[in-house]
């Protein structure tokens, strides 16, 4: 007589579906837990049942698992929809290792305890008391009035409970960069597997995402915004005038993307951009008064900063006079205006120079001006600013792929690699004349735009093909075999 047969492990897909019910039920039963908690001793219960930890706070540790056990079961779920989990599985498993990095980094407790976030939150109890907003004498509120109208209905939260949603608001900012940029990058040379690739090289270092993140700076939502905008053109040309006109609200530097739309002519979107702008304003001057947009102008206008970690050429010019003793006022300061004009204007040359060619994407000559313009404007969008701090370089997460698969020899290599270097892993920033080499970066980005203009084959370059098809190889065999080993049977038993 026969013994009965073993049965061998089953397939991925079904334990996966079996892991998400056991998931779904422990969810219940915490919620449901948590719920009687509160319900029954109200908001102190809140805090019976963990503790902050070293230099954390309860709320962001709590956020903080909340959110990792939330990725837990949304990649459970992805069994139920396993076509999708399959044609996107390394940038799933980019977008897990990613967001776990730095879902720890925001957890961390930094020794920034509130950055700019100081500047935002004074601006939005000016506009919560109807009061002018009054300057902090270390953190300027530098921004159009919009961010400080969404903070504002907070304000009765208190700074100490409002500080740690806004720390991890960017964190989700954060998460929504990463799936932007994957997808955006698919719009140039970018096949599925070399675009989750380069995402998770773009985040593996990267001093100036860590800085947003300590500082609490707003880069990463306007730059999921401009990204939003890209993707949304041209098939939804309202949301796509309304991301770029929300992200030129939180910081002004994205209005330099309006430019490839006017090269274009398009009046329609160029009209769906005006009416976001003023429904814009209006909505914020309706809630405070217009009167923050005229002060927030006088103080742009008006603005000149020379900190050593300014990348700007007016910081530079100024701290090289001054440590030679050579700085008297006088012509500095247009000197340095002019010098940034020339600099900006070589920039928004070279954009123009490359026009509508096949350098960095492909598609009909409309497509291939706007994916020029998102991929180089945003270098004279930062080179015009008097101010280019170590956070701004997260503005070019877009750029420095595209631009990486547009080099074909090594002198591209080499103008590439150390402005990559100098922008986007340099930690140290106040020693002179090593706070000038991010402004040497944009230099040699310079360079390296005006080789593409002047350079006369166009396309994709051939090792970016193999590449691509070496990627996607790679991935679908390694696909291939897990799906063997997940469907195994072992050996019969008798």
């Amino acid at each position: 007589m026969s013994a009965p047969r073993a049965t061998g492990p089953r397939s991925l897909s079904a334990l996966a579906r079996i892991a998400f019910g056991v998931w779904a039920a422990v969810t219940l039963v915490l919620v449901t837990a948590l719920a009687l908690v509160l319900g029954r001793l109200g908001a102190e219960g809140f805090y019976r049942f963990q503790v902050a930890g070293h230099g954390g706070t309860v709320e962001l540790n709590f956020a903080a698992f909340c959110a990792s056990w939330l990725a837990l079961g949304g990649l459970l779920g992805l069994c139920r929809a396993p076509a999708f989990a399959r044609r996107h599985a390394f940038f799933l498993a980019v977008l897990t290792l990613v967001g776990f990095a730095w879902l720890n980094a925001v957890r961390e407790p930094h020794r920034v305890v509130d950055g700019d976030f100081g500047a935002y939150f004074e601006a939005a109890r000016a506009l919560h008391a109807g009061e002018p907003i009054v300057q902090l004498p270390d953190r300027l509120y530098l921004y159009p009035p919009l961010l400080a109208t969404v903070l504002s209905p907070l304000v009765p939260l208190g700074y100490d409970a409002v500080l740690p949603i806004f720390h991890f608001a960017n964190f989700l900012a954060l998460l929504a960069v990463v799936v932007a940029l994957y997808a955006a990058l698919q719009r140039y040379r970018f096949e599925r597997e070399l675009a989750a690739l380069a995402v998770l090289v773009v985040f593996t270092t990267n001093v100036p995402i860590l800085r947003t993140l300590a500082y609490h700076q707003v880069n990463l939502w306007v730059e999921a915004l401009v990204l939003a905008s890209f993707l949304a053109a041209p098939r939804r040309p309202a949301l796509s005038a309304l991301c770029l006109a929300l992200a030129t609200h939180l910081k002004v530097y994205p209005a330099l993307l309006v430019l490839p739309w006017l090269w274009l002519r398009d009046v329609r979107w160029l009209g769906l951009y005006a009416l976001s702008n003023l429904a814009i304003v209006a909505g914020t001057s309706l809630a405070n008064g217009f009167s923050h947009y005229l002060v927030f102008l006088h103080q742009a206008a008006g603005l000149q900063e020379t900190a050593l970690r300014n990348a700007s050429i007016d910081a530079f010019v100024y701290n090289t006079l001054r440590i030679a003793g050579l700085y008297t006022g006088g012509i500095a300061r247009p000197f340095s205006l002019g010098l940034r004009l020339v600099f900006t204007g070589a920039l928004l040359d070279a954009w123009r120079r490359m026009g509508d060619r096949p350098l960095l994407a492909d598609g009909p000559p409309p497509a291939r001006r706007l994916a020029n313009g998102f991929a180089l404007l945003p270098l004279p969008m930062l080179a015009i600013s008097p101010s280019i701090w170590e956070h701004h370089p997260v503005l070019l997460l877009l750029t420095f792929p595209v631009l990486a698969s547009a080099l074909r020899d090594a002198a591209d290599l080499l103008l590439f690699l150390p402005a990559y270097g100098f922008l986007f892993w340099m930690p140290v920033f106040d020693i002179y004349p090593v706070s000038g080499l991010r402004l040497l970066a944009f230099g040699l980005l310079l360079a390296l735009v005006l080789r593409l203009t002047v350079r006369r084959e166009s396309g994709a370059p051939p090792w970016l093909a193999r590449l691509n098809n070496g990627l996607r190889a790679l991935v679908g065999e390694v696909s291939g075999d897990a799906r063997a080993l997940a469907s195994a049977r072992a050996p019969e038993s008798r």
